[in-house]
């Protein structure tokens, strides 16, 4: 089939200049299907996934200019960054691959096999843990951040969805939007 047309792919973003409504501020053109976002709050990078163009934009958040573009696997989705290893880890659900992405260097440093179809990354910058869930495996994939390898597989509810984790807690919570 054909791709839906998408004119904008650009970000926007909320200037809160210490109100509570806030500036929209927008213009940042990227690439085709811009889906994923993440920040890294140590170095002032943004990194977007472009899910139609298989593509990271590095965006330099003190300029708003790009600073980089990286090619990654198909359909790149769900992202997030370890602001400790300075490392970004991107779901690429069209090839059930996470790419390890070394943001100093702006390159793709290893792509880890994980279930079927990535959706979701989160990190945990104390452990070093990312957690990954496959909605068409219907498990959670732990990879090492320090070795880049599967630690572990965990099998969850029917249909993983979104994930997230609290670095001090090291509890991950996982939507199942299959369950409910």
């Amino acid at each position: 089939g054909t791709l839906p047309v998408f004119a904008s792919n650009t970000i926007n973003y909320i200037n809160n200049n210490g109100n509570d409504n806030g500036d929209i501020d927008s213009g940042i053109k990227v690439d085709s299907y811009p889906i994923g976002i993440a920040v890294n709050s140590a170095t002032g990078k943004i990194y977007v996934a472009n899910e139609f163009s298989n593509t990271i934009s590095v965006i330099d958040e003190s300029t708003d200019k790009i600073q980089a573009t990286i090619k990654v696997d198909s359909f790149p989705y769900g992202i997030d960054v370890n602001p400790l290893t300075n490392r970004v880890y991107v779901a690429n659900r069209g090839s059930n691959t996470i790419s390890v992405i070394d943001s100093s260097t702006n390159l793709n440093m290893a792509d880890v096999h994980v279930g079927n179809s990535p959706i979701d990354v989160a990190v945990n910058p104390s452990s070093s843990l990312v957690y990954v869930t496959n909605i068409e495996s219907a498990t959670v994939s732990v990879i090492d951040g320090i070795t880049n390898t599967i630690s572990s597989t965990i099998k969850v509810g029917s249909i993983p969805y979104a994930i997230a984790v609290n670095p001090i807690t090291n509890i991950v919570y996982v939507t199942d939007i299959g369950g409910g």
